[in-house]
């Protein structure tokens, strides 16, 4: 735009919404730090190692330095004030900010729901390997459709930082876009905070156990809001006017919070072992699963004859004892899946049940001198006491 029209009667054009601006950033930025330091944290408390879904959050936070000290000098350049004051030559350097702000956005949303996957991978049985596929490649899908359209949406490319509208050759329409991506995340959303509930619901718990153990999973579903807040938001910026450095602000606002918040989000049912800390002074979330530590009111025996390989055999246990001391079934054993990390079959019936598929029960640690990795061969008696 050669120039710019005259500022409509009585707008002070000194106006500023930056302190919004910063006072998000750092706030939420603050939070997503937390947050994934927590989430190590807990994962040492529980001398445990690191996986997967540990490292990808990581990734997450490394962008979203980026994309906060991205819009840090946007916002120093002038960003959240009216164009008048900034001269028309700051449109050029609004499209620029706004053009690596769209892509590593992206890139935060996709790398938080490929950690959450990640996350109920380790967690729960194979039952959910396919719908973490599917979810999976729908995120990804969505990631590279929108990063390509930002990327091509003007042709040439550089059309996209040209100033003066008339000039510009863009293909995309910037409404159709902003709802493109803003839907499909939410539903993506939903569907990644819903996912775990049916697979805790099959898990040998009480109902307020189940219940409590959903809630936890399902806290995340608040960054949704933050979408939908967002969308609101963008879908109301009025983006024929020249003044988009001023009116694109609070979608710079909800657009920050919520790359932000999704690391804290994804990192939220991580974070287990910290809250039983806090609750019963021990780290392990199974110490408090049931009162009498016994897991549904049913005990695992210590078959007789014990697999050891070429180990030394352990000292015998009362049968007293192995009613009362269990194999640990968290996903927090180690780095990985406690079950994944025991070579045994439980015995349910007469149907031999693999032991992945009773994940998540939360039991108690092993007795001493019994070698968890070994194949241990465990009967399912079905009857608690």
């Amino acid at each position: 735009m050669s120039g710019l029209p005259p500022a409509p009667p009585g707008l002070d054009i000194y106006a500023t919404r930056q302190p919004e601006l910063y006072a998000a950033q750092l706030t939420t930025y603050i939070l997503a730090v937390i947050a994934v330091g927590l989430r190590f944290w807990a994962r040492k408390l529980l001398k445990a190692g690191y996986w997967l879904d540990d490292w990808i959050a990581v990734a997450a936070l490394v962008v979203a330095t980026g994309l906060f000290a991205s819009s840090f000098v946007w916002i120093s350049q002038g960003y959240g004030k009216h164009l008048w004051v900034l001269g028309p030559t700051f449109v050029t350097e609004f499209f620029k900010n706004l053009f690596v702000g769209e892509i590593l956005y992206t890139l935060i949303i996709v790398l938080v729901k490929y950690s959450i996957l990640a996350f109920y991978w380790r967690l729960f049985t194979q039952s959910i390997h396919l719908p973490v596929y599917i979810l999976g490649g729908i995120t990804t899908a969505w990631g590279i459709a929108v990063t390509l359209v930002t990327i091509f949406q003007c042709k040439p490319v550089s059309d996209f930082f040209e100033p003066d509208f008339t000039k510009r050759n863009c293909i995309v329409n910037d409404y159709a876009f902003f709802v493109g991506i803003a839907v499909p995340n939410i539903l993506t959303d939903a569907a990644l905070m819903s996912l775990p509930v049916p697979y805790i619901w099959k898990l040998h718990r009480s109902q307020s156990q189940k219940i409590a153990l959903a809630v936890i999973f399902m806290l995340g579903s608040f960054v949704t809001i933050i979408s939908i807040v967002r969308l609101a938001t963008l879908v109301s910026v009025n983006i024929t006017s020249p003044d988009l450095d001023w009116n694109f602000a609070y979608v710079g606002v909800w657009t920050i919070t919520e790359s932000n918040m999704a690391i804290v989000s994804g990192c939220l049912p991580s974070l287990r072992p910290i809250l039983s800390l806090a609750m019963t002074g021990s780290p392990n979330p199974s110490a408090y699963a049931t009162g009498n530590r016994y897991a549904s009111g049913k005990s695992l025996k210590r078959s007789q004859n014990i697999s050891m390989g070429s180990r030394t055999q352990p000292d015998q246990i009362s049968e007293s004892d192995s009613q009362h001391q269990f194999v640990p079934l968290d996903d927090e054993t180690d780095g990985y899946s406690g079950l994944k990390n025991l070579h045994s079959t439980v015995v349910a019936g007469e149907r031999q049940v693999p032991a992945s598929d009773i994940e998540m029960q939360g039991l108690p640690n092993a007795p001493r001198g019994i070698n968890v990795r070994s194949d241990v061969a465990v009967k399912w008696t079905g009857g608690g006491r």
